[in-house]
């Protein structure tokens, strides 16, 4: 399977998920995802479900891409928070403007 392919798909299955309750920091958000992954994610966002999906997301990789190491895959789910919060953050945006 390709790498890019399931890049590509998990972004795209992270830019239809609702917005969050309030505007985050997408910096943060990576930051967040690459040091704790997808619990540290929960947190931040405050929100189980997202820190699940993150969650799934870097397990899926791990079984999908072996061998290319943790930090990677860490850097993959920092990637995907960074875009979840900004797509998130423009949707809230839009909503208000509406």
């Amino acid at each position: 399977m390709d790498p890019t392919n399931i890049a590509s798909a998990a972004a795209e299955g992270v830019r239809h998920l609702e917005p969050l309750p309030e505007e985050k920091n997408a910096f943060i958000a990576f930051l967040v995802g690459f040091l704790f992954g997808g619990i540290g994610l929960a947190i931040y966002l405050k929100s189980l479900k997202e820190g699940v999906t993150f969650f799934m997301i870097a397990v899926a990789a791990g079984f999908l891409l072996p061998g290319i190491g943790f930090i990677l895959i860490n850097f993959g789910v920092g990637c995907l928070a960074a875009i979840r919060v900004n797509e998130s953050n423009q949707k809230r945006r839009e909503l208000l403007k509406a």
